[in-house]
């Protein structure tokens, strides 16, 4: 295995990058046409069964490439802790729980390495491991401190992608009536979509297991690994070919953002994190959406503007470019399934010569359109493809990201037991700045998330009040002046 960070990323990019001088193949009569198009038939020799092994997905294969370069590093671990109070039957949580993951092959699933290729390997379903503890002897207060302990504990581990497993359970009784559900899973197999699959699926089969009722959901339409078998036909495909020239042509010429920083670039980025939440009022949300509605455009493409604005304002470049998350869910059976879908895009958005708000909100709609039609192309092989200048002190294309969520999943009821989601503390940052924002009924939710080798606290906390500064003033008059915005 390569040593050396230059090695390294070498390595990884030959793995990724189809071969040079490769055109798409055309699809094959029958075969899958692109997004929202069904697999209609498992291809001969195909097995999705227990046991059964399977390639992985072009995501998959970045992570896996990831890890095998450096195991020790721990920024995919995704811990999510419940609060549960109420009246907890235990033998019908162990039940839900070994239902999951019956029904949600990836959470059973591990990867092996093919010569050099990670395969998926689907395990047989068995009884989930369950840790159970109580703590309700400790203090309160001390035992809210060793429940913050736990998770940024969690949010560091280290998984094994080969021997598994990578997910794991484990439930803290705190109180007579209260407990703490406490599930890491590594990014590999679960992305932000697959929680609401999860919540749904553990809840309905809770309380069926309360009742004493069998939990008989309709078996999932397709299996993960006839997505990943149905993307390799796709790759194949001309709407692949035409995803990557758009691709293609919009990146030409992009560079880095400079963020100012606090300390010197070192030369190897470090994923050590933290972060900065704040809130904007119930006003500022209805002034949002009505603003929206008015301009024509969806919150996320408004909240976009404004936290380019502002990344234009901090820099002083106007070519800004940030990455997002998309579901990637165009398939409608992948909509029922926890797994690891999301891709990334780039959202580049040049502010140069605009007069104001309302016609940035015009470029960054078209930006936005533009990315969500051609959402589809694997992150991974694109950067393998495009060959940016490489950098081992920054992500490639993109080194902030913005996320946004609309009505979030925050509680929910499994059969008289309220659930609570709660907050887990950020002890890693994959990039140099991420901005997560989330609406409901009750305001925006926001959240910055930075490498502390780079950024001292305070400095994204002036982000956040920068950043609701430019929402308080644009939603006021979307005709404000770009150069008084920027200023």
């Amino acid at each position: 295995m390569p040593k050396t960070p230059q090695e390294r990323r070498a390595l990884l990019l030959r793995r990724l990058a189809p071969a040079r001088g490769a055109e798409p193949a055309r699809e094959p009569e029958g075969a899958a046409q692109g997004p929202g198009t069904a697999v209609a038939r498992e291809p001969e020799g195909r097995n999705s069964g227990d046991g059964s092994q399977a390639p992985a997905t072009c995501a998959q294969q970045g992570l896996w490439f990831l890890d095998q370069f450096d195991p020790e590093q721990a920024p995919y671990a995704l811990p999510l802790a419940f609060r549960l109070r109420g009246q907890l039957v235990l033998p019908a949580l162990r039940r839900a729980l070994d239902g999951l993951v019956a029904r949600q092959a990836s959470l059973r699933t591990t990867f092996v390495d093919d010569d050099g290729e990670p395969r998926q390997q689907i395990a047989p379903a068995r009884p989930v491991p369950l840790v159970v503890e109580d703590v309700s002897a400790i203090p309160e207060e001390a035992r809210e401190t060793e429940l913050r302990r736990r998770l940024a504990e969690e949010d560091r581990r280290v998984f094994d992608l080969a021997d598994g497993p990578l997910f794991l359970v484990s439930l803290l009784r705190t109180a007579p009536q209260e407990h703490v559900l406490l599930l890491n899973v590594h990014h590999i197999v679960f992305d932000g979509w697959s929680l609401g699959v999860l919540v749904q699926e553990l809840g309905e089969a809770y309380g069926a297991a309360v009742r004493g009722e069998k939990y008989r959901p309709t078996p999932p339409a397709m299996a993960y690994t006839d997505y990943a078998w149905w993307e390799q036909d796709w790759l194949d495909g001309d709407k692949c070919r035409a995803q990557y020239g758009y691709w293609r042509r919009n990146l030409e010429g992009l560079t880095a953002l400079e963020l100012p920083t606090d300390r010197p670039r070192p030369s190897s980025a470090s994923t050590a994190g933290d972060s900065v939440r704040f809130r904007l009022s119930t006003r500022q949300r209805d002034d949002l959406v009505r603003m929206s509605a008015e301009e024509r455009v969806t919150p996320f493409m408004l909240l976009l503007a404004v936290f380019q604005i502002v990344l234009a304002r901090t820099t002083g470049q106007r070519d800004i470019a940030v990455g997002s998350p998309m579901a990637n869910r165009s398939l409608p059976e992948t909509q029922e399934l926890v797994g690891y879908f999301v891709n990334s895009v780039v959202l580049r958005t040049d502010l140069s010569g605009a007069a104001d708000f309302s016609e940035v909100l015009r470029r960054v709609r078209e930006v936005a359109l533009g990315a969500y039609e051609n959402q589809n192309y694997p992150f991974s092989r694109l950067v393998a493809q495009l060959e940016p200048d490489r950098d081992p002190a920054r992500s490639p294309l993109f080194q902030v990201l913005f996320v946004m969520q609309e009505e979030s999943w925050e509680q929910d009821e499994w059969h008289g037991l309220s659930v609570e989601l709660m907050g887990s503390p950020a002890t890693t940052s994959m990039f140099d700045v991420g901005l997560s924002v989330s609406m409901s009924v009750h305001g925006v939710s926001g959240d910055i998330r930075y490498r502390t080798d780079l950024f001292d606290r305070s400095r994204m906390e002036r982000l956040a009040e920068d950043f609701a500064h430019v929402v308080e003033r644009v939603t006021r008059d979307a005709g404000a002046d770009l150069t008084e915005l920027l200023a």
